[in-house]
């Protein structure tokens, strides 16, 4: 390989690509993006404080504009609800039809084959995976 990426190393990427591909695909079986469910597992797991578009955009990283896009699409599709106390006090909920589609939340399964790994693999390949968050995130 002429990249100067040792052979190994680089089938070791294709097959944590590959694995990130199945799992996306599975977010896609009940008909929601990745995405989505990134967005409903975030407004299930939080605050009601927390549970806002600024909450959320600085959550994960996005623009007020794609935060608000992201949440307004679930709203329509009845993924989320507003709930307020008044005008100035106003949070997401995720809905029973949310609640439904985070049963089948694929990161579940994929959780629970990490769970069955031994634990000195399962700490070795978290710790791995943090490590490789770092250096392709300072990579940009």
């Amino acid at each position: 390989m002429t990249t100067g990426v040792a052979e190994s190393d680089y089938q070791a990427a294709r097959m944590l690509r590959a694995l990130s591909r199945v799992v996306d695909a599975k977010a896609n079986r009940n008909g929601l993006r990745p995405y989505h469910i990134d967005a409903l597992r975030f407004f299930a797991e939080h605050e009601a404080t927390q549970r806002t578009t600024a909450g959320f955009a600085k959550a994960h990283h996005l623009s007020p504009g794609r935060a608000s896009t992201l949440i307004s699409q679930l709203v329509e599709q009845g993924y989320l609800r507003m709930d307020s106390n008044g005008p100035e006090d106003a949070w997401m909920s995720v809905t029973a039809q949310g609640e439904r589609a985070l049963q089948v939340d694929p990161l579940i399964a994929l959780a629970a084959a990490m769970a069955d790994l031994p634990e000195s693999r399962r700490e070795a390949f978290q710790a791995g995976l943090q490590d490789l968050c770092k250096r392709v995130g300072e990579a940009r």
